[in-house]
This record gives C-alpha cells, structure tokens and sequence, in this order.
C-alpha cells in the first residue's frame, strides 16, 4: 500500500461499510473547495455549482460502495471526487458555462484554489508540478499534445480528431489511454 494514501483508503473503507458520519463530514469538507473550483474552471454560479456538486458527490459515493473505486488508490480521494465533478459538468452542462482553461499556468492557479494547500503541502504541490511538466516534455510530441488538449484545455474529443486529424473520436479515446498509461509508467519510475 502506498503510505501516501493509507489514509484516504481508510476513509474509502470507512464509506464503503457505511460510515455516514464520514460521508457527512466529506461533503462539507469538500464543497467550498469544489464551489470555487466550479466558479473559476467553468463560470458556474453557487446554485448549478451546488446542483453539480450534489450529483458527482452522489456518484463519488456509488463508486465507492459499487467498488469501482477501491484500494490501493492511484490518487487522494479529494483528487478522484473532482475528477468525477468535472466530468459531471462537462457531461451536464456542456458549453453554457464552460471557460476553456487556456494554459498550464491557469490549470495550477485552480488546482492550488481547489486544494487550497497548507504549508507542508506546498513543497509537494510544486513537486509534483515540475514533475508533470518534465513528463509531458518527455512523453513525446503527440502523446503531449492529445494531453494538453484534453486535460488542459479540456477539448471535447471531436475538436481533438479535427485538430490532431485523427480519423474517429474512438481513436482520440484510445490514443489518450496509451498516452496516459505511458505516462504512468513514467510517473511510477520516477517515484
């Protein structure tokens, strides 16, 4: 198990055997941080940001006592909840809201609002900063940019195809997994 999410995996296994007290105190513990998030990434006002908030949490918890989220964790549990909030309001409210990201600079400003980090936390932040951008710069040129267009910019797959002219969306998705996982490996070895 890796020590760094001991903890997290903990409270995933407190949630799975039906520790709402936990639950409770993760929704409040998590909602400020998500409200700013939703507020700055996509323009969404506090009660969509609630409404959008309300239903990833909903999932978040599904995934857990369905197991599709279980140890060990490849991530913090705060990490995977708003991984599953942005793809709630990307899948829901689409373009009404949404403000394209336009460069890696931004993308950290709102993931240093989202986390709101502590001191201690700093070093790890800027750690893990330097590291994905050498990775990115090492992980080769296509692999970088189907990247950069989806996390990044948070292109939708077809604006991916026309501008990398891939032929289908399906191979925008499965290049995306190839790249990720080449990057994961990357990540683990230079852990």
């Amino acid at each position: 198990m890796d020590k760094h999410y001991s903890e997290d995996e903990q409270l995933l296994l407190q949630i799975k055997n039906g520790d709402q007290q936990m639950l409770k105190a993760l929704y409040q513990e998590y909602w400020q941080a998500f409200r700013l998030f939703a507020a700055k990434a996509f323009g969404l006002d506090e009660e969509d940001a609630l409404d959008a908030y309300s239903k990833a949490f909903t999932a978040f918890y599904f995934n857990i006592r369905d197991e599709k989220l279980c140890p060990p964790l490849e991530s913090s549990l705060r990490t995977y909840f708003f991984a599953v909030g942005k793809n709630h309001v990307l899948k829901h409210f689409g373009d009404t809201y949404r403000k394209k990201v336009n460069n890696l600079e931004d993308y950290e400003s709102l993931n240093i609002l989202a986390h709101e980090p502590e001191v201690s936390g700093y070093f790890d932040l800027e750690w893990q900063k330097e590291l994905v951008r050498r990775l990115l710069d090492e992980v080769g040129e296509n692999c970088k940019k189907i990247l950069v267009l989806s996390f990044i910019e948070e292109n939708a797959d077809d604006a991916i195809a026309e501008k990398m002219n891939i032929p289908t969306e399906n191979a925008v998705r499965q290049r995306r997994f190839q790249c990720l996982e080449k990057l994961r490996k990357m990540m683990r070895k230079a852990k």
